[in-house]
């Protein structure tokens, strides 16, 4: 090995331990905010989890967004969570992609717009996201941000069932729900080319 190789070999080494470092010291305060978020110490966890967003920590950004949304420990603010979202989803995050569709969907803190919440909410989806998924559903059910398609509307609603197995959905109700009350009205060959669509989406995966 020439010297320059062990040079470069040797700063390869001592990047990767700083990575390692920088993501074990962040670990423990981002494990005891979420902690106290969880017990309901809101004040708690915000002191804790915004430092750690604002350094950049995506787990971190999406919980201080979601915090922000609720108005868990500080003034609802939708405007600030779908900040803090777009943050975490950049760095492709689920939860905050699915977050950010559903805020670009409803127009809750940004300008409703229907090609921004068919992307996001895609994004998260895609990631095996329950609620998105669910989302991508109603999008395609009723054409909102993509041609109306109730066979793909299907086929994400057969991959939420699957994906919300022991997770409590947005908005309440239940994705098999859904997905029956969508079949009904669905034709035989649709129902199957819906089935087809899942059964090529879980081979990609």
């Amino acid at each position: 090995m020439t010297e320059k190789l062990k040079i470069a070999s040797r700063c390869a080494t001592l990047a990767m331990a700083a990575i390692c470092f920088a993501s074990s010291t962040l670990a423990g305060p981002l494990e005891d905010g979420l902690a106290a978020q969880q017990r309901g110490e809101f004040t708690t966890a915000m002191d804790v989890l915004r430092p750690l967003a604002d350094a950049g920590q995506a787990d971190a950004q999406y919980n201080v967004g979601l915090m922000y949304r609720t108005g868990q420990g500080v003034a609802q603010d939708y405007r600030e969570a779908m900040r803090w979202y777009a943050k975490a989803a950049a760095q492709g995050h689920a939860k905050a992609q699915t977050g950010l569709g559903a805020g670009y969907r409803k127009g809750h803190g940004v300008d409703q717009d229907d090609a921004f919440a068919f992307k996001w909410t895609s994004l998260g989806a895609a990631q095996g996201n329950a609620n998105a998924q669910r989302g991508l559903a109603t999008m395609y059910a009723t054409g909102q941000g993509t041609p109306r398609d109730d066979v793909k509307a299907l086929m994400w609603l057969m991959l939420a069932v699957k994906s919300s197995e022991g997770v409590r959905l947005e908005g309440g109700g239940s994705a098999t729900v859904d997905r029956d009350a969508l079949a009904a009205k669905m034709t035989p060959d649709q129902i199957i080319a819906a089935e087809k669509l899942v059964q090529a989406w879980v081979l990609k995966k």
